[in-house]
């Protein structure tokens, strides 16, 4: 009897993500007790039986990496006579939630009957999935609206232009002549460590390809010596610092306060290595980060579909995705949180 297990739902931060399959929940009458050692072959497919099948791997157990999307997996296991069975499971494979994701204010125009598409303004807060800031993200996404029994009021895919200090300001703007969006824009501030404990090491900027990283050794006044990489810090107990390599940029305050720059970008698994006395100990960056977040503007007109400001309920449902992977994040206004609800205009404020 085939056992594939039970269905998977994953969340996934790239375009593919490893799955793991386990078929050791598989039997046979004829193992000996205790064992499967019968079951002579364990075989992986997708689409089992159609014309797009795959054989994935074989194996009790497998990683595979699948894409987005759903997949329909097949385990075909076979005895030392031959006889077969199958198990099915579905893999849900789905692009990582953002972490954050609200609206502070927004407002509703509504227009005269017959005159242009309504008009709504949009201010909010998103932060990219843990694990991902927005310059490892394709700049694009789409925007989705929905007001009160109008489900699809506004839906539009956008390519940013990408400006400003480290590519932090995401722009889009058009001019549209009837439903669509005229502005778009994120001001993001990029993912950042702060480890504050015996000392504090601190990046407020994971970048590109370097990090400035900043080291406060607070009360201690033994030698310091911080490794990461292939990058040695040595803080001897007057403050002065050297490092390895020697090309490293070390700057160091009135106050004592240590700069360098290194010459990689931080990781959620960079681990830092710090001693100093008799103590010593390690530090993921992982462990002391939080995602990059950006301030986004959104202004647009929509279909009103019939709909006006006295419509009820006052709902309004507002949709994002991001990146080639489409991470989404979704807010819900509901009829009693507006601060403001006219016939001509709708207002929030958080």
């Amino acid at each position: 009897v085939a056992e594939a297990g039970a269905d998977l739902s994953l969340a996934c931060l790239e375009l593919t993500c490893p799955v793991i399959l386990n078929g050791s929940g598989s039997t046979d009458p004829n193992s000996t007790p205790g064992t499967q050692d019968d079951i002579a072959s364990y075989e992986w497919h997708e689409n089992y039986g159609e014309a797009g099948e795959v054989l994935l791997a074989t194996g009790i157990t497998i990683s595979y990496d699948l894409p987005l999307g759903d997949h329909r997996i097949t385990l075909v296991v076979t005895d030392g006579a031959g006889a077969q069975g199958q198990d099915n499971i579905l893999v849900r494979v789905n692009p990582a939630q953002v972490s954050l994701f609200e609206i502070t204010k927004a407002e509703v125009e509504w227009e005269k009957a017959g005159e242009k598409p309504n008009r709504v303004k949009i201010h909010g807060k998103v932060a990219m999935p843990v694990g991902k800031d927005y310059y490892q993200v394709n700049p694009s996404g789409k925007a989705t609206l929905g007001i009160s029994s109008a489900s699809n009021a506004l839906g539009q895919n956008v390519v940013f232009q990408v400006k400003g200090e480290y590519g932090s300001k995401w722009e889009y703007k058009a001019d549209p002549t009837g439903i669509g969006i005229s502005k778009y824009e994120i001001d993001w501030q990029g993912a950042k460590f702060d480890y504050n404990r015996e000392i504090r090491l601190k990046s407020n900027h994971l970048g590109y390809n370097s990090t400035t990283l900043e080291i406060d050794r607070k009360d201690i006044t033994e030698a310091i010596v911080i490794t990461v990489s292939d990058v040695t810090i040595h803080i001897d107990p007057t403050g002065a610092v050297s490092a390895v390599p020697e090309s490293l940029k070390v700057d160091v305050d009135d106050d004592g306060e240590i700069e360098v720059e290194l010459p990689f970008a931080l990781a959620m698994n960079t681990v830092f290595s710090v001693s100093h006395g008799t103590t010593s100990y390690q530090v993921k960056v992982g462990d002391y980060y939080s995602a990059a977040v950006g301030k986004f503007e959104l202004m647009g007109r929509f279909d009103p579909n019939g709909l006006n400001g006295n419509s009820r309920p006052a709902t309004l449902d507002f949709g994002i995705t991001f990146g080639d992977q489409g991470f989404p994040g979704m807010f819900h206004i509901l009829d009693g949180d507006w601060a403001q609800l006219k016939n001509v205009e709708w207002k929030y404020k958080k």
